[in-house]
């Protein structure tokens, strides 16, 4: 039922930006990197995130809705020690749904050949995938360009050549509220956004998640 809420309203920001001929990744420096449909895929990325915002919230208006939103996560994060995670079936799901070379601008994904948990442990598991920040890809050299005229990009960017990912140390800085996002502005919801599809959830979860879904489809 979530899932179809959200597919709804993602239908609906995506049906309001077909109507609008103005794209707000239009821009010189996102055509340096991206093709006209790969924009439009950007915008669906950055529509998936809008969709689970509004839904879990009152405001109306999106930037008080992601910063009421951004503002919960991290206190969660700062209150329990537990990382927030966006990265379930249903973001997989979304995310392997883009164009595959959009994906592969932003992200890379493999199958480990050994997983253990606490009572687990799978060899080459069929399609169990981590997905993880592509450190070549045209989105991280979009993120170059941004930190030329932004300090955060510029040390976000740094942070992801020395470390060859979105690290740990990015992410304690990201969840305790190192930089002010505008979220008017579509760069900084873009980043936002792919900053939380990429962080997995924890790897107990994602088995057990990997399990039930390996034995319902055995079953069927």
């Amino acid at each position: 039922m979530k899932y179809i809420v959200i597919s709804l309203l993602i239908f609906l920001f995506a049906s309001v930006f077909a109507q609008n001929p103005v794209n707000e990744f239009d821009t010189k420096i996102y055509r340096k990197h991206f093709t006209e449909q790969q924009r439009i895929e950007l915008f669906k990325i950055v529509s998936f995130l809008d969709s689970i915002v509004v839904s879990q919230n009152r405001f109306v208006e999106i930037d008080k809705a992601y910063q009421y939103y951004y503002d919960s996560i991290c206190k969660l994060s700062n209150s329990s020690h537990e990382v927030y995670t966006a990265n379930d079936g249903e973001v997989e799901n979304f995310i392997f749904s883009l164009d595959t070379i959009l994906f592969n601008k932003i992200w890379s994904k493999q199958i480990p050949t050994r997983v253990k948990t606490r009572d687990t442990t799978l060899h080459y598991p069929a399609n169990f995938y981590l997905i993880d920040l592509n450190p070549n890809g045209d989105y991280v050299k979009l993120l170059d360009n941004l930190g030329k005229s932004n300090r955060y990009y510029k040390k976000v960017h740094e942070g992801i050549i020395c470390s060859g990912t979105l690290s740990p140390v990015f992410y304690a800085g990201f969840f305790n509220h190192e930089y002010s996002f505008d979220f008017k502005n579509i760069s900084d919801r873009l980043f936002f956004s792919i900053a939380l599809l990429t962080l997995d959830e924890p790897i107990e979860k994602k088995v057990e998640r990997y399990l039930k879904k390996s034995s319902a489809h055995n079953k069927g």
